[in-house]
């Protein structure tokens, strides 16, 4: 997963002190909103080569819940961002988070001035943001993903006791592949570029891989094949009148046309 784009206190040390100094005069610097904090990251995120959302409603219909959410095209990792300004306060967050941690790899609350919660909940990690538009991770977030279930050593179990035998490994394969395309749609859902809302075709957009193709395929193969039976009626009509105007080309039908 590539790092998020700025250097975390957690992660690099030295600047510890660095932070320390920042945080002990935050008090003094201006109020921040948090318009202004969601401007300060996303110019950090896009810098660094990251797709960005911002929350909004188009005609209706909510394209992003979150405050600001990045996703990173190498892995398709969508990072969710919950924003507060310094005259925020935190009495949505317990419902607020949740929707975050169903979706993205990495959660993070996004602050100036305001202290740290007392608790977070596990998997959602701090920023702090200064005047200067410098940004400081304080805690990194790492939610559990739903699918990251079970050890070799439970997998083992579960096929012996359904008597499934001892190879697990193609059904652990197609469990991440399902995490893969799970992570795909939601990447999709957030950053694919619509050439109409609401059409279903898209300008810009991130394709299942061939793999991942054939196990959507796996799960109705009774309806693909009645599907693609009917593409391939149609591609053989069309073949026919391609030979026919080929032998029609060749002068060998020349006198059905008289």
């Amino acid at each position: 997963m590539k790092d998020l784009p700025f250097l975390g206190i957690s992660s690099y040390p030295d600047n510890r002190e660095e932070f320390q100094k920042k945080l002990d005069g935050v008090s003094k610097e201006k109020n921040m909103n948090g318009d202004e904090i969601r401007l300060i990251l996303d110019k950090k995120l896009n810098d660094a080569g990251f797709l960005t959302v911002w929350e909004r409603n188009y005609i209706g219909q909510n394209i992003s819940p979150f405050d600001l959410a990045a996703g990173d095209e190498s892995t398709l990792a969508v990072h969710g961002f919950e924003i507060k300004g310094d005259r925020d306060d935190y009495s949505r967050i317990s419902r607020q988070i949740p929707h975050y941690l169903f979706v993205c790899s990495s959660v993070y609350i996004v602050v100036h001035k305001k202290k740290e919660l007392p608790y977070l909940p596990f998997g959602v990690g701090w920023i702090r943001i200064f005047e200067d538009e410098s940004v400081y991770i304080e805690h990194h977030g790492f939610p559990q993903d739903p699918f990251n279930i079970g050890t070799n050593y439970d997998w083992e179990a579960i096929f012996k006791a359904n008597g499934l035998g001892k190879s697990h490994k193609r059904a652990e394969r197609v469990l991440h592949l399902l995490q893969d395309i799970r992570k795909n749609l939601l990447f999709n859902r957030y950053f694919a570029v619509h050439k109409g809302w609401g059409t279903k075709q898209y300008d810009k957009w991130w394709p299942l891989t061939e793999e991942q193709k054939a196990l959507v395929i796996g799960f109705d193969v009774p309806w693909h094949l009645k599907d693609l039976s009917k593409d391939l009626k149609l591609m053989e009509k069309r073949f026919d009148r391609i030979k026919a105007a080929i032998e029609i080309g060749q002068g060998s039908d020349q006198k059905k046309l008289k």
